[in-house]
């Protein structure tokens, strides 16, 4: 039987390289969730300082106009950046699902080999032991002829 030394190296080296895979993935996804999270501080930030604007003025009139359109704007192009990263959030959660599913079986290819490759060497040392057995009988029947014969 082969020896599988080779082809466990390679095993192993495809489970690094998709766990390395892996973990870009998984920190992509870190990186959106702060984003998220980044972009709603920065909107709740600027509703409060137009809150703080409203405050600060009479009170009577709203605030002023051009503070208004800038929110609006703002609020607009924040809520589509946050969608956007939602969607790619969840494209690259099917990513993650697909390369935890291709390391999982990488794994258990890995391990297959792994668990042949004992089973091999087992053989071999069992038929060693075997011949060493074979050899040392054969040695103590020489022995006891010698011995016997007159």
């Amino acid at each position: 039987m082969a020896r599988l030394g080779p082809l466990i190296r390679i095993a192993r080296a495809r489970v690094d390289e998709q766990r390395r895979a892996l973990a870009e993935r998984l920190h992509r996804s870190e990186d959106l969730a702060a984003e998220c999270r980044r972009i709603q501080a920065a909107i709740a930030k600027e509703a409060a300082l137009i809150e703080a604007s409203v405050a600060e003025s009479d009170g009577s009139a709203g605030p002023e106009e051009s503070v208004s359109l800038h929110f609006g704007t703002f609020v607009a192009q924040a809520e589509a950046d946050r969608l956007d990263n939602q969607a790619e959030a969840a494209r690259l959660e099917a990513e993650i699902d697909a390369a935890r599913e291709a390391l999982t079986k990488s794994y258990r290819d890995l391990r297959a080999i792994e668990l042949t490759e004992q089973a091999r060497l087992r053989k071999l040392a069992d038929a060693e032991v075997r011949r060493d057995r074979s050899a040392l009988d054969e040695t103590a029947v020489t022995r006891h002829r010698r011995r016997a014969a007159p």
